[in-house]
């Protein structure tokens, strides 16, 4: 089920400005007063606004950043706040709110104070008590009650095959039991979360919510030394704040993420959370897609023929028509999500006989078509306004015949006084056409991606309840987007980003945050076969590497990965180093563990420019750790070496990357090449521009008349 989900995380990460909800830097403030200046504009009344506003005081505290003085900021807030009468106008609203969160931001305590906020944690240790566990039992019997009602709505089959695969019946076993079995309880808890059709919907969710909260408390009550255990837990996290904020790292963030979340599981460490959040909780992925790169997939020529079939104005008309045009597309300035009108302007050409009663009349007809569908990209998916269209026919008549010559001196007359009124028709009948028609166009241009996206990125992702927070807003030049993947107890990028790249095509700002927290809600304590490799790879590439094709004569392998971490990378100065951790790995029968922790293994490699694109070159060897031991037994020396001859498959002495491929209408346009690639402080910088014969035709026609 989960591999599903691994196929399309390439797409996820594509359909992906900041949001309002990130507006906690000091940099988003300073953009929505850039734009309030802009509005305000030079005269003098805009002048006297700027004094009210304190605007050089607040540009004062902005380039102090963290450094800036609550006192002044909180006044100025205070200013933008009031119901001054002008200040409901967004331009001030928008200041006045990301202001407030700078505030709030400023308010928090500091990094610094993380580590001793840990300890002072030991101060609310408590007992769970038997009215709190009866309470969560309570809880998650009323959440199973309504889940078997709802299902039983479809059937006692259905509902029956529902709490066998999710195993809650066992589960109701365990609820009648003294002291029931949390082994049990988990492996129901794992099928919730599993990418399965309806999971999704809240009468599963509320019990997969209930039973996680009663399956904790039952854990914290069975704890043999609950105390000392908590205590522990509590030294772990202190002294791995401490380090991450000296200096921020991935190996400190995973002790971070464990911890807090096995915190939080007891209900503990609430004001850590926030503070971790205020700090290290920015977006850690950035996009951009160019106007032209959009251009690119959707514009196009088009040529219709059609058959005309009329009854106007008592006139039966019979033809054909024929309609040329070209799609393209404008991209619309919005802040919120990604806004697009595609736009068709063409004429319809037509050759007509009429039929009324005894009078044959033939006509051509000239119809100029314009027509504009406005395109939505939200965290949702695609979504869309119906089309709108403006025609206008004119009409030429050719020829009348009739029975007589008295007949057709009529029906000329006739076709006079009535042609402006008929042509009135046929624009209006031909709007309706090219409403339909453009809709039917636009859904053909994303309704496949829309589909793709929904059921297998969104959907997988709300069942994983890893479902990111994704912001995207557009200008005349592009799509930005903006994604923060991290559940609660996870941090994030602890730093702005690096610049965006210029002048590319296709841009992206990855943080090494996103990686793992990604990873760690999808695959954590998931197992990949040898089988299951090979199927992800021949779906994301259309084929399987030699190395990776399954061989009948060898031995089967499969990796269960660790719950934390399972996949992470750091990114160095020129280095990037990518990190597996498992919990198990089988090969040809034989098991190899860890019992004091996770096996990682990895490697470092350095970057590498090249014509074509870029190579990642391995420093050294395969590095196998089993983490925790300080000193390994002989069969676990023995299984380094099976791992690290494994993992040179995947680990590679030299990766070369040559082009990025778009999928969908835009694999015709070839690869993308690689115009910037920097790794450094744990962000990854990459950017792409079109092939140079898309982006300038002439250039194309010019080679081919050389030849």
């Amino acid at each position: 089920m989960r591999t599903s989900l691994l196929r399309s995380a390439v797409l996820a990460l594509l359909l992906i400005g900041p949001a309002n909800a990130f507006a906690k830097t000091p940099e988003q403030v300073t953009e929505a007063l850039n734009a309030l200046d802009k509005f305000l504009g030079a005269d003098s009344n805009a002048k006297s606004w700027r004094n009210h506003l304190r605007t050089t005081d607040l540009k004062k505290q902005l380039a102090l950043g963290d450094k800036a003085d609550l006192k002044t900021v909180v006044a100025i807030s205070k200013i933008y706040s009031a119901k001054t009468p002008g200040m409901e106008l967004s331009e001030f609203t928008r200041v006045a709110k990301r202001l407030a969160a700078w505030k709030r931001f400023l308010s928090t305590p500091k990094p610094s104070s993380l580590p001793n906020m840990a300890i002072a944690l030991k101060k609310s240790f408590k007992t769970y008590m038997p009215a709190e566990v009866a309470k969560r039992k309570k809880a998650l019997q009323e959440s199973l009650k309504k889940l078997e009602a709802f299902l039983s709505e479809s059937g006692a089959e259905n509902a029956k095959s529902w709490l066998k695969f999710l195993q809650l019946d066992r589960v109701k076993e365990e609820l009648a039991k003294k002291s029931p079995n949390r082994l049990a309880m988990s492996r129901s808890i794992y099928r919730l979360y599993r990418n399965q059709d309806g999971l999704e919907m809240k009468q599963f969710t509320d019990v997969r919510t209930a039973l996680q909260t009663y399956h904790n408390v039952v854990y914290f009550t069975a704890l043999k030394t609950p105390k000392a255990t908590f205590e522990s837990q509590v030294d772990r996290l202190a002294a791995s704040l401490k380090s991450y904020v000296a200096k921020p790292n991935t190996s400190d963030a995973a002790t971070i993420n464990s911890t807090l979340g096995w915190l939080q599981r007891g209900q503990y460490g609430d004001q850590i959370v926030e503070v971790l959040r205020s700090h290290y909780w920015r977006p850690n992925l950035y996009g951009q897609i160019s106007a032209a790169v959009i251009k690119a997939g959707v514009e196009q020529e088009i040529k219709d023929k059609d058959q005309v079939n009329e009854f106007i104005l008592g006139t039966d008309i019979r033809g054909s028509v024929s309609t040329k045009g070209r799609i393209t597309v404008n991209l619309v300035p919005d802040p919120k999500q990604a806004s697009m009108n595609i736009l068709f302007k063409g004429k319809a050409n037509s050759t007509n006989v009429g039929y009324n009663g005894p009078v044959t009349i033939n006509t051509t007809g000239l119809t100029t078509i314009s027509a504009t569908k406005r395109i939505y990209i939200r965290s949702t998916g695609f979504h869309s306004d119906k089309a709108v269209a403006n025609c206008e026919t004119s009409t030429t008549v050719n020829g009348i015949s009739a029975s007589s010559g008295l007949v057709e001196r009529i029906a000329w007359r006739r076709v006079d006084e009535s042609q402006e009124n008929a042509e009135n028709i046929a624009s209006r009948r031909a709007e309706i056409r090219v409403q339909q028609r453009v809709d039917k166009r636009a859904q053909e241009l994303v309704g496949d991606v829309n589909s793709a996206y929904q059921q297998k990125v969104y959907l997988p992702l709300v069942r994983h309840a890893a479902l990111p927070k994704i912001s995207l807003s557009t200008t005349k030049s592009g799509i930005h987007l903006n994604l923060l993947q991290a559940r609660q107890t996870q941090t994030a990028a602890p730093s702005a980003p690096p610049a965006a790249p210029n002048g590319v095509d296709v841009g992206l700002r990855v943080h090494e945050s996103m990686v793992a927290n990604f990873s760690e809600s999808v695959i954590g304590g998931w197992t990949l076969t040898d089988q299951l490799l090979a199927d992800l790879f021949k779906d994301l590439t259309g084929e399987v590497p030699k190395e990776l094709q399954v061989d009948l004569d060898k031995d089967p392998w499969s990796i269960t990965f660790d719950n934390t971490h399972p996949v992470s990378v750091e990114f160095g100065d020129k280095q990037v180093t990518i990190a597996v951790r498992c919990r198990r790995f089988v090969s040809g029968g034989k098991v190899v563990r860890n019992p004091r922790g996770a096996i990682q293994v990895k490697s470092t490699y350095k970057i590498e420019r090249t014509k074509l694109g870029a190579n990642l070159n391995r420093l050294g060897d395969v590095e196998v750790n089993f983490l925790g031991r300080k000193r390994l037994t002989t069969s676990q020396v023995a299984s380094k070496a099976v791992l690290r001859r494994k993992f040179k498959k995947f680990m590679k002495t030299k990766i070369e990357f040559t082009g990025l491929k778009l999928p969908g209408r835009w694999k015709e346009l070839g690869k993308l090449r690689l115009q910037t690639l920097a790794a450094k402080s744990g962000w990854l910088t990459l950017g792409w521009n079109l092939p140079e014969s898309v982006k300038n035709p002439n250039v194309r026609t010019a080679r081919r008349i050389k030849k």
